[in-house]
């Protein structure tokens, strides 16, 4: 499953409109109430670098592994960074 490219950003100040919208370039991709959700609409709009930001995590932890020839689970959730990102992804 692909998702919209970011960067993903809110429209509205959560100003008491029915809707808060998130854009993705210029163009409305998803929308949540307007009732005290900005924080929400603020988080979603930040999913697209997240989901980068948790790859990149990743990858950096799977070379330091390969690297140190150490298993590194237990200092950090590679299963957890894993299991996240394919939910992002909707696998």
């Amino acid at each position: 499953m692909k998702h919209t490219k970011g960067p993903w950003e809110v429209a509205g100040h959560g100003d008491g409109n029915k809707q808060l919208p998130i854009l993705a370039n210029g163009k409305i991709i998803a929308a949540i109430r307007d009732d005290g959700s900005l924080a929400d609409a603020h988080l979603i709009a930040a999913a697209p670098d997240l989901l980068e930001a948790c790859e990149l995590a990743l990858y950096a932890l799977h070379k330091a592994q390969q690297y140190t020839k150490k298993d590194l689970t237990e200092y950090c959730s590679l299963v957890a960074l894993k299991q996240i990102i394919a939910k992002a992804k909707g696998e």
